[in-house]
């Protein structure tokens, strides 16, 4: 019984030895995507136009155009995040990133 625990002991401590650590190399290079462009702010003055019996709230023609303008830029900034976000992520096969991949292909 003795021999057994004995050559099991050895055996195991042999075992330990075979298993190779990964180091990491100081010549391997990590590549990080650019962050998209960012957004800057918008300041739209808004006029209130007060009726009777109504309320209206508006702008001018070129600020309504600037709002259009920048509410396109943060859906485009957001879906550019979404992306690289998912990229770094595929591995994981989140449902979020495929209904990203899918609008991608629409």
């Amino acid at each position: 019984m003795r021999i057994i625990i004995l050559l099991f002991l050895v055996l195991s401590l042999q075992g330990c030895s075979l298993f190779e650590f990964l180091k990491p190399q100081d010549d391997q290079i990590t590549l990080h995507p650019d962050l998209p462009r960012p957004i800057s702010g918008l300041q739209i003055e808004w006029d209130v136009i007060e009726l009777p019996h109504n309320i209206y709230i508006g702008t001018t023609y070129e600020e309504f155009l600037d709002l259009l303008e920048y509410q396109n830029n943060l859906v485009r900034y957001i879906d550019q995040i979404n992306r690289t976000v998912c990229y770094y992520r595929q591995e994981l096969k989140e449902d979020f990133c495929q209904t990203v991949e899918t609008k991608l292909e629409d």
